[in-house]
């Protein structure tokens, strides 16, 4: 499975037109890192078989996920306690494409890819997705409550970062008043976009839309209601509302925009809500943008392989945010999803049966130099000296050093010298 996963990663960014062209016997073809690591019928037969529940057993009742269940709760419990959640945090729907026949299938026409299934997602500003729920109809969202089906999305989404001073986003689609509310009664502080008709009365103590265009472009009111909640109406190219129980009208700064009129870029000014929101609301946007670089989009009838294919390519975006936390990642995504395949495939290659597609390789006298990874190298473990009971010393793999020596790394397994210890785990 570590292979055949391995595989499937490396199909998301060499892509070719047919999948068994991979195994090719023409060499201009033939990718040997997957036709040397599984043969192309052991790859079918997995990709045939591949289920997640036992179907046969499990009485699936009203879910209409029970056949991706079990991996959605193992990637949500994982998400949640890989890393400590973010202080600001943005809610949001992303689309997983899917054109084949499921009743919760969505068509979006305003969305680059309209078919598919949505999900509601809540990601930091650096993109980790920490909480997503997969959108099965109106009908299996169970009692709505009185702020109805957007507002309960974002009270779900939110119930495990209660009371932490965490600050959420969220666009017209979910934003209101009372949301906003009980979200600061729970100890989170809300920020939307707000459509009109759900101000609550706001609108009239607000100055009207005549007013603000009288004083100009980048004209700002700005009302406050008894529960400290805060409504700001700017005017840009049209009426942008604010609610917020945390921000409001400063400090303005100031934002460019095109002056047709004028023929020219303009400065107005901006209140402070509608900069923190632009700054922060992008999470789940970027998270997308990510996954959308290197997909694995081969076709399936069946939809819980493409969801399970899906939420393959979000964890590893994860996994890579995880390691850029750690401050040991300087490249970029493909480097490492590239690795990650690498590893999977060595890990858990099979031996084929038959004959070699391929010549065997030449007989090497020299010894081969084992290497480390630099993310093992410069990764926390028991970096410490251990004299090993061999005949000959082996050299340090410090490049500064050209000694040879009976000790290596406990963590790292290749040898070093005691003194080259810390130049060797430090070294950029």
């Amino acid at each position: 499975m570590k292979a055949f996963l391995g595989i499937n990663l490396v199909m998301t960014f060499i892509r070719y037109p047919r999948r068994r062209m991979y195994w090719s016997s023409e060499q201009g073809l033939r990718l040997p890192l997957i036709a040397d690591a599984m043969a192309v019928n052991r790859f079918e037969d997995i990709l045939r078989y591949l289920h997640f529940t036992d179907t046969s057993s499990t009485d699936p009742g009203n879910d209409k996920l029970f056949r991706i269940k079990p991996v959605l709760d193992t990637l949500q419990a994982n998400f949640l306690s890989a890393v400590d959640p973010e202080e600001f945090q943005a809610i949001d729907e992303m689309i997983m494409p899917f054109k084949g026949k499921l009743s919760i299938k969505q068509y979006i026409p305003k969305k680059p890819k309209p078919w598919g299934v949505k999900i509601w997602a809540r990601a930091g500003a650096s993109g980790y997705m920490y909480r997503f729920e997969v959108y099965r109809g109106a009908a299996s969202t169970g009692a709505v409550s009185e702020l109805g089906t957007a507002a309960d999305v974002i009270l779900r989404l939110c119930d495990d970062i209660q009371f932490k001073n965490h600050k959420v986003f969220f666009d017209n689609f979910f934003c209101g008043i009372p949301l906003i509310t009980i979200l600061k009664e729970q100890g989170i502080y809300g920020t939307g976009t707000c459509r009109v008709n759900r101000l609550q009365g706001a609108q009239a103590k607000l100055k009207s839309a005549t007013e603000l265009k009288e004083e100009g472009r980048g004209a700002i009111s700005v009302v406050t209601n008894g529960e400290d909640v805060t409504v700001t109406r700017w005017l840009d190219n049209s009426l942008i509302h604010k609610a917020s129980s945390c921000l409001g009208k400063h400090p303005t700064d100031v934002a460019q925009r095109w002056s047709k009129k004028d023929k020219k870029i303009i400065t107005i000014d901006r209140p402070f809500a509608v900069k923190v929101y632009n700054d922060y609301m992008g999470g789940v946007g970027l998270m997308d943008q990510m996954v959308a670089m290197y997909p694995h989009r081969r076709k399936n009838k069946r939809w819980y392989i493409r969801m399970f294919f899906h939420f393959l390519d979000v964890t590893v975006v994860n996994a890579w945010h995880l390691l850029r936390f750690s401050g040991l990642e300087q490249d970029g995504l493909l480097p490492f999803k590239a690795s990650l395949a690498c590893s999977l495939i060595n890990s858990g290659t099979v031996r084929k049966r038959g004959r070699p597609t391929s010549p065997p390789p030449l007989p090497v006298k020299r010894k081969p130099v084992s290497k480390v990874t630099r993310e093992v190298r410069l990764g926390p473990g028991n970096h410490w000296p251990q004299l090993n009971d061999i005949k000959n010393a082996q050299r340090c793999q410090d490049p500064a050093c050209t000694r040879k020596t009976k000790y290596s790394c406990m963590c790292c397994n290749v040898a070093v010298c005691p003194g080259c210890m810390a130049n060797f785990h430090t070294r950029s």
